[in-house]
């Protein structure tokens, strides 16, 4: 099984394999939604839609992916000419699965939630014998979309707890 290991702080996602660095995902301000991947090229995050529930992926103006989120709370994922879509294992978690057209799993992420300092770890896993093949770039951007799906997750918690 191949992993990869992901710290975020309030502004600052790094990726990293075997403790070296393969990018960072960059945000512009604590809870926005746009950002930014950097590894050897730049890409753009950008939300749009009625209710900033799609997100796209964008170097340059070329775009590299795009995901939405679902009224069930999945979200459906376009990267490298596949749909994948990616949900939570279970209600109340926010480990994550990728799955894709044949609703197979082809990647695990598991978090590690320090509310009080805001700080998540998230840990990558990768079947050694699937075929689809990840970059950097895309793994960030999956990782954007937890991070979009925990923001949303709060604020419907919060919601429901002012109730």
């Amino acid at each position: 099984m191949k992993t990869y290991n992901v710290s975020c702080n309030k502004l600052t996602c790094q990726l990293s394999e075997n403790n070296t660095p393969l990018g960072r995902l960059v945000y512009a301000k604590w809870y926005s939604q746009s950002a930014e991947i950097q590894t050897d090229k730049v890409y753009r995050i950008s939300i749009s839609g009625a209710f900033g529930h799609k997100i796209a992926l964008k170097q340059e103006n070329e775009i590299a992916g795009q995901s939405k989120l679902n009224w069930n709370m999945s979200m459906t994922v376009l990267l490298n000419g596949n749909e994948y879509t990616l949900k939570t294992c279970s209600l109340l978690s926010m480990d994550f699965v990728l799955l894709n057209a044949a609703k197979q799993p082809v990647m695990g992420i598991n978090s590690t939630i320090n509310w009080w300092n805001y700080d998540v770890r998230y840990s990558i896993h990768l079947p050694e014998n699937q075929q689809e093949v990840f970059s950097p770039e895309d793994l960030l951007y999956l990782i954007h979309n937890c991070n979009y799906y925990m923001m949303m997750n709060i604020g419907r918690t919060e919601t429901l707890s002012a109730s």
